[in-house]
Formats: structure tokens, sequence, C-alpha cells
């Protein structure tokens, strides 16, 4: 007899390798000549062992770690795992077509490497080994059939919930106002417009005459963004509207409304939201304007022809966090031929791929730059202004802008 040269190391590597699944039950003399020609590949390091369509001439066998089949990217969604004993890439060497998933070795693996001549023409050859091989394959399929059925499910599920979300979106743009905005009344030249980061957001404005006099006007913004931001929005614009005619036309009216819609955003808000807003009466035959910053960015107003400057005193508290909080409120005279521009955080804190913001200087060239325009005008330049900054990034937070111009006689 001649003697076996081969060191009791490989003895036992081969016989572990002649125990994998799709070698069970096969007679390891019926392996082993085929077997200890093989090489082994040891993974160092995270790695995508194939690709879709990439070409694949080989099996490959786990004797440790693990391997991972993603259907989308690398390291992204739900995967399949391949443990040890089992093996990837026989269906590609079978049919000789490219590859269809990602194939992720995980670090610390081994893996024996079986060339496709040795697959296909010494080891498919064995009976048992073909039989394996269909039950390893059935099982997987199986798997693989059940991540593609949950994967259907989730993109059903995100399908409705996109629905319900433009429906939310069209809910939502319903409160606004309508345009155009007193197209009736010479007095005054509005307009208003609301462009959300995500379907719904939690910026909005109102403006409506509390009388013939008496314009009021609001700007506000809903701390977070998506749906639970636009529910409070919409809860914030109905107490609003429902407390605007309660209250006789006092000099504290407008104090006394938002510290009201304060009490009423402070009840039942377990998710501790609170918005900050911009609130205003304007008297049209006076030319007053009095106001109540409750944390908001301050307007900028202009009077005829002259530059736009900021509205910064005074500053009132948050709305909707603390109850029992007073409010300050200011005066300040819009006549005709002046504009005022009400504004949310979504334009000076625009954002551009570099990473800096546009800021309150920018915001008041821009508006300087197109001295004496009607309010549509103004709103189109100040969004067009905010995307040139921005240009490729993307949009981060809601933006609205109103727009009050009094046209001169």
């Amino acid at each position: 007899m001649t003697p076996d040269r081969r060191v009791s190391g490989e003895r036992r590597r081969l016989g572990f390798i002649s125990g994998a699944r799709i070698f069970e039950g096969v007679p390891y003399a019926a392996l082993e000549a085929a077997l200890e020609t093989l090489t082994i590949q040891d993974i160092a390091g995270d790695m995508v062992l194939l690709k879709p369509g990439d070409a694949n001439h080989s099996v490959l066998l786990v004797l440790r770690g693990e391997l991972r089949i993603f259907l989308d990217q690398p390291g992204q969604g739900d995967f399949i795992e391949a443990g040890v004993g089992d093996c990837v890439g026989e269906m590609s060497v079978i049919d000789d077509q490219p590859v269809s998933a990602y194939v992720v070795a995980l670090k610390g693996s081994r893996l024996l490497v079986i060339d496709g001549d040795t697959f296909l023409n010494r080891l498919m050859a064995v009976p048992r080994v073909s039989r394996n091989l269909m039950s390893a394959m059935s099982e997987r399929m199986r798997r693989s059939d059940r991540l593609t059925i949950r994967r259907m499910r989730k993109l059903i599920e995100m399908e409705q919930a996109q629905r319900e979300l433009q429906y939310a979106r069209t809910i939502q743009e319903s409160q606004l106002p309508r345009e155009p905005l007193f197209a009736d009344e010479a007095r005054l030249d509005c307009v208003g417009r609301m462009c959300a980061a995500r379907e719904v957001g939690g910026d909005f404005y109102d403006i409506f005459f509390l009388d013939a006099r008496h314009l009021f006007f609001v700007v506000a913004d809903v701390c977070g963004k998506g749906l639970p931001a636009a529910l409070f929005m919409v809860r914030a614009i109905a107490v609003l509207r429902a407390q605007s005619g309660h209250q006789g036309l006092t000099e504290s009216y407008i104090e006394n409304l938002v510290a009201s819609l304060n009490e009423e955003l402070c009840a039942y808000n377990s998710a501790q939201q609170f918005l900050t807003a911009f609130c205003g009466v304007l008297e049209l035959e006076t030319n007053t304007l009095r106001y109540v910053n409750a944390g908001h960015n301050p307007p900028a107003i202009a009077d005829a022809d002259g530059p736009f400057r900021y509205v910064d005193e005074p500053i009132s508290p948050l709305v909707g966090m603390i109850p029992g909080l007073s409010f300050r409120a200011g005066e300040i005279e819009l006549a005709p031929g002046g504009t005022i521009v009400l504004y949310t955080d979504g334009v000076t804190e625009a954002e551009n791929g570099l990473g800096g913001m546009l800021g309150e200087d920018h915001l008041l060239a821009c508006l300087d730059a197109s001295s004496g325009a009607t309010a549509a005008q103004l709103v189109d330049a100040l969004f067009d202004d905010v995307r040139q900054f921005a240009a490729s990034a993307e949009q981060s937070d809601d933006i609205t802008v109103l727009v009050i111009r009094r046209p001169a006689p």
C-alpha cells in the first residue's frame, strides 16, 4: 500500500469539508480526490465578493464565519444569511448567467473556493451531492420568497402611507388662505407662499379681516417637521380662527389673542410641541400695526422708497410650552407705500452644499434689490434666491413667506 503523504491538518480539513451540507451522506472516498486540490480563502475584513451583473465561475462554501446575500445595496435592507456549511454562487455556475445579488463576506470568514469545472464535472456527478444541492437551493429559495413577500408588504405599506401623506398635504394646503388675497381691496397687495420640506410641514400663515378696518395676520413655525408638526399646525390655525372673533378690538387685543393661543396649545400637549409666531393687526385708516413676536424671526419692513430693516423688538416667549405666560406687544407704522415681509427660518437658515446659511444680511440685500416690486414679485424673488443659494443641497426646513404691501395712492 502506498503511504498517504498528507499531514494530519489536511486530513482534518478535508474531513470537515466533507461534512458540509451539500456533501451530507456522501462517502468520504467519493469526495477526497476532488476536494484536496481546492483552495481556501480567508477574509481579513468585510468584503463584497459578488455583485449583480458579475460573471461568476466558482462556488463558495462557508467553512467559518458568514456570507450575507443582499438584494439591495450591500449593508442596506434585508439579507439572506449563508452560514457554516452553506454555499453560494452555484446558480450562476450552473446556468452560466450573471450574478443577480450582492454577496458580502464578513470579517474572519473562511471559504472553500470550488472552481466551476470541479463543481460541475466531478462533484455534481455524485448523485447524493446533486440531491443535497437541490435541497439547499430549495431552502434558500423559500427564504428568498419570504424576504420578497416581506419587501412587497413594506412597499405596499409605504405606498399606502405615501397616499395618506399626499391626502394630508391636500388638507394642510386647504387650511391656508386662498389666493389671490383681497383682490378687490385697493389698499392692500398681499401674497403668501408655503413650501414644506416633506410632504407636510409645520409652517403656516393666515391673514383675514377682523372688520372693515382691521387686518389680522400671522406667520408661524411649529418645532419639527412632518406629520406631527402638521397636525399641531392645523390645531393652532383652528384655535386662532376660533379665538380671533371672540374679543373686542381693544388696545391689548393682540397680546390677549396670543396668550389665549398659548393656553389652548399647552392643554393636551403631552408631546411637548411648541411654535414661534409673529402675529399682528394692521389698522388701515391710522396705518398702525400692533404685533406680538413670540420667539419668531424678525420681519423686514420698508417705508416708501426706503431700504428694508428688521423689526427686532419686543420679543416674547414661545407659544405652547408653558401655561400662564404674558406677551408684550410692539407698535409700528405701515403707511401706504410701505411693505412688511414675514418669513420662517427656512429662508434665513437655508443651507448650501458647503454647509453655509443664507443669513439675515443676504435676505435684506435680496429685498433691497427688489425695491418697488409687487408682493408677488417679492415672494418670487425670495424663493428664487433661496433656490439659487442652496443649489443642489436638499431643502432642510419648511419655507414660508408672507408679504403685505400698501400700494401708494
